[in-house]
């Protein structure tokens, strides 16, 4: 039994250096500290497991398991920026022609990180070779460990995952992604257990050259547009204190911008959904309504994809810390050709960094060459609000989670100020500025709270601003006609830009996600100025 143990623990040992190393070779985030143990944890598991069970078959699924976690990951993560979903999976059976085809050109990106993890799992299935004594316990907790996971994520579908964290070790990882196919992905598929139907989209074709050279997209975080002083934020409506001020100027360089010569278009927006995970992931992937994951992993509409078809330059610097950005996979990380995260900048793996370190990595682009699709994704007003400003930014006081929120608002438009100074003293003028946010949040002096049906939470504010005289006048044109927009609308619009044949969507009717992209969840029918709430899984019960 000591030999045994000892074989166990070394081989554990080993594979947990060998994906130490893998991730710093291949430039895979390296696991945190403070998940070493749980990970380790994982590997012991299933070499333990791998060692004892007596059955042939499950000896090869457990090595087919070990050749997915390493093989499978490898060359998905080399070839995507990301471990395999569940979605993933779904799309390798269900279009596994497009998957072989694509297949080809990834060979040479591919073939180092594939051979590493052949090469771990001819390390793992040497330990089969060693004399041991084999036992039916071991095939029984092999299925119980399976059944499980099924279990787990059958009877509780929040635990079914969407994108698996880098943080996760590949075998963590493929344990979780499996029992998320089988368990939730596969039956909603083929059962046709969603209500709300797959989005499908094609991929736009190229109608001309991009019409702008250098897209600067401020991508803010949680701003809601009710306390945004443009559009009437009025404080006094939302305390009870009367001595307290009676009106915060929250914005007061979008007051006077959206006022002065330069026309620029300011305007309440619907978001595409109450929480980043669903927002964002529909706004760079064009996602029209709910059920979009599909389309999300093929990628056939995702901006950074189709920017880089069109010849710009793709970018992407992040405030937010790096643990929590895994979401990057959703918005198309492997087409982003420069990422920043705090930690490229000398912060911690769970740290977040003062929105104002994205001017500088801004002005180290040299927008007088090429093209360039450039995303500034801030902290913002992210909860708990605030934590990140200076003193000297707490501009209304620190005494409620009002006060600090809307410090928040004023510091991100402090900085749009700033970023529109520096482009405007460019000496070439072919460029457009976008700021919206991913969702909004619901904050009085009494209270504050995210991802409910109050409007606070999916209105947001968008600007757009070029100095391009007729290409200002367009989108003018564009959404003259609209009060309020939709995120559809500005991933269209982009689209539009890059030089795809693709109309503008309207902003007469749209979509406001709840809290799963699948839509299952509920969302909002937004058709101005009418609102419905329509729940999916009450309309299957009536059917």
């Amino acid at each position: 039994m000591k030999k045994a143990l000892f074989l166990i623990v070394l081989y554990s040992v080993i594979l947990l250096v060998s994906e130490l190393l893998y991730r710093i070779v291949f430039s895979v985030p390296v696991l945190p500290v403070g998940k070493l143990a749980e990970n380790y944890a994982f590997i012991l598991v299933f070499v333990a497991l791998l060692y004892f069970v007596k059955s042939r078959i499950v000896q090869y699924l457990l090595l087919a398991f070990f050749a997915m976690s390493f093989i499978g990951n490898n060359i998905h993560y080399a070839a995507y920026q990301g471990w395999i979903t569940p979605m993933n999976l779904y799309l390798l059976f269900k279009e596994w022609h497009e998957v072989v085809g694509a297949s080809s050109s990834l060979i040479e990106k591919t073939l180092f990180p594939a051979l590493w993890g052949l090469l771990e799992v001819i390390l793992i299935s040497s330990i089969l070779c060693f004399q041991r004594k084999r036992s039916w316990i071991a095939d029984g907790a092999f299925f119980l460990l399976i059944i499980f996971g099924l279990a787990r994520v059958a009877l509780d579908e929040s635990r079914s995952i969407i994108s698996p964290k880098l943080s996760y070790s590949r075998i963590k990882t493929n344990y979780l992604s499996l029992s998320s196919f089988v368990g939730h992905t596969l039956p909603y598929k083929f059962l046709h257990l969603s209500v709300v139907p797959d989005y499908q989209m094609a991929e736009p074709q190229v109608a001309s050259k991009p019409k702008v050279r250098n897209i600067i997209f401020l991508l803010g975080e949680s701003e809601s547009a009710k306390h945004v002083s443009y559009f009437g934020y009025n404080f006094a409506d939302r305390q009870t204190d009367r001595q307290r001020d009676r009106q915060r100027e929250t914005t007061p360089f979008l007051t006077r911008f959206a006022q002065s010569d330069a026309q620029p278009i300011v305007k309440e927006t619907y978001s595409a959904g109450l929480l980043t995970a669903i927002a964002l992931p529909s706004l760079f992937n064009a996602i029209e309504y709910p059920n979009g994951l599909s389309q999300i992993s093929k990628g056939t509409t995702n901006l950074f994809r189709l920017a880089k078809q069109q010849g710009y330059q793709t970018y992407f610097y992040t405030a937010q810390s790096q643990e929590d950005m895994d979401l990057l996979n959703l918005l198309g990380k492997t087409w982003i050709d420069e990422l920043k995260y705090p930690t490229d900048l000398g912060f911690g793996f769970k740290q977040h960094m003062s929105d104002r370190e994205l001017l500088p990595l801004l002005k180290k682009i040299n927008l007088q060459e090429g093209n360039h699709f450039i995303i500034l994704h801030q902290r913002g007003s992210h909860m708990p609000y605030g934590k990140i400003l200076t003193a000297e930014q707490k501009v209304f006081g620190d005494k409620t989670a009002n006060d600090e929120y809307d410090n928040t608002i004023y510091a991100t438009d402090q900085l749009m100020k700033a970023i529109i100074h520096y482009l405007e003293q460019q000496s070439a003028q072919d460029w457009l500025f976008v700021y919206t946010s991913d969702h909004g949040q619901f904050v009085t002096p009494e209270r504050h709270i995210q991802a409910t049906m109050d409007e606070d939470n999916y209105l947001v504010p968008t600007v757009l601003y070029t100095p391009d005289r007729v290409l200002q006048q367009q989108l003018h044109q564009d959404f003259s006609q609209c009060d309020r927009l939709f995120h559809q609308q500005i991933s269209t619009l982009l689209l539009n830009l890059f030089g795809y044949k693709q109309e503008i969507s309207s902003c007469k009717l749209g979509y406001v996600n709840n809290n799963d992209l699948t839509g299952d969840q509920g969302y909002l029918k937004i058709s101005p100025p009418y609102t419905n709430f329509v729940m999916p899984t009450m309309m299957k019960d009536k059917n």
